[in-house]
């Protein structure tokens, strides 16, 4: 009974925790956020094994405990933060707010979310293991890994500047729209390109790395794997826009007409590749950006924007050169 109301009193404190970082990254208040998350991380370990060096065996309870503890005093930390602020807004107001478009919107936007978990590691490791082979479950998983900490850096901060930036400028004119939003893009597709050039210039390395077998059959499986990984980055930015500016139905039917579209493959009798699996995804993934962006153009008139800039390139150029020559 103690451990479910343990757990239980995590789970809210941690969902009260995420709820108030958001808005305060909604803010522009990322330094406070960040600080408190790595404060957060190192005291939760230093009170773990400062447990373990004082005698006490590392039990669920002793490694929970300080959890609660840490998640308390930060979404205290972070409640009374976004009290200083709330007591800097004007006490009176006469625009009113209705729910409905909220409640709305965060509706259509878990349910896209639940639809995109079809192209997600979480689901195709199973699939492929059940349809295919637990090697080949074993090397999507690998792939997945070790592209995981690159795809959360590109997540988190162009997933979440993007969602604060969309926010204050959604009231703001068609040109000024247009403007941030070729900004945004840009730095985006930048990150993107150097990840490709990085990727292209160490392709050896990271084939060597996920798989024995040089078979033209993994080759092409790693290859798509890291394009279909590269899509769904890209998809982000275009989510955030119509979630910000109520149009959250549309990812969402979007997802479901790409989910559509390779359905058959997933109920057909006929045993197909890894290969032929695989392009397919990646068709469909392609698909939901093309018509984001279509609907982007038609909506907003808003284009991605893509200048490289030198010395990003040269940048990506030397780091890519220099663990190239390092690992061989």
């Amino acid at each position: 009974m103690k451990l479910i109301v343990l757990i239980t009193a995590i789970i809210i404190l941690e969902s009260t925790r995420k709820t108030f970082r958001t808005l305060l990254q909604i803010l522009f208040k990322n330094r406070i956020c960040a600080i408190t998350e790595i404060s957060m991380i190192i005291v939760y370990t230093s009170l773990v094994w400062a447990q373990y060096l004082f005698g006490y065996a590392l039990t669920v309870h002793t490694v929970l405990a300080p959890m609660l503890f840490v998640s308390f005093v930060s979404t205290t930390y972070l409640s009374y933060t976004i009290y200083c602020w709330y007591q800097t807004l004007p006490r009176t107001h006469s625009t009113t707010y209705s729910l409905t478009p909220f409640i709305k919107s965060r509706f259509f936007t878990a349910l896209n979310q639940l639809s995109t978990l079809a192209f997600s590691s979480n689901f195709l490791i199973p699939f492929f293991a059940i349809q295919f082979s637990l090697e080949d479950a074993g090397m999507l998983k690998l792939i997945t890994s070790a592209l995981y900490p690159i795809l959360a850096i590109l997540q988190k901060i162009f997933g979440t500047t993007c969602n604060a930036l969309f926010a204050h400028i959604k009231h703001e004119t068609a040109p000024i729209k247009q403007a941030y939003f070729s900004l945004a893009t840009n730095y985006f597709y930048h990150a993107l390109a150097c990840l490709a050039l990085f990727i292209a210039i160490n392709y050896q390395l990271i084939f060597h790395t996920f798989t024995a077998s040089q078979s033209t059959s993994n080759t092409i499986a790693i290859l798509l794997c890291l394009l279909i990984l590269i899509i769904d980055t890209a998809c982000i930015t275009y989510e955030k826009w119509f979630i910000t500016h109520e149009h959250a139905p549309y990812p969402l039917a979007i997802t479901i007409t790409s989910l559509l579209a390779i359905t058959p493959l997933f109920i057909g009798s006929t045993p197909l590749s890894i290969t032929v699996f695989l392009l397919a995804i990646t068709f469909s993934r392609t698909l939901c950006l093309l018509l984001l962006a279509l609907l982007s153009i038609h909506f907003w008139r808003i284009k991605p924007t893509f200048t490289m800039q030198p010395h990003y390139l040269l940048g990506s150029l030397v780091v890519s050169l220099l663990v190239l020559f390092l690992t061989r």
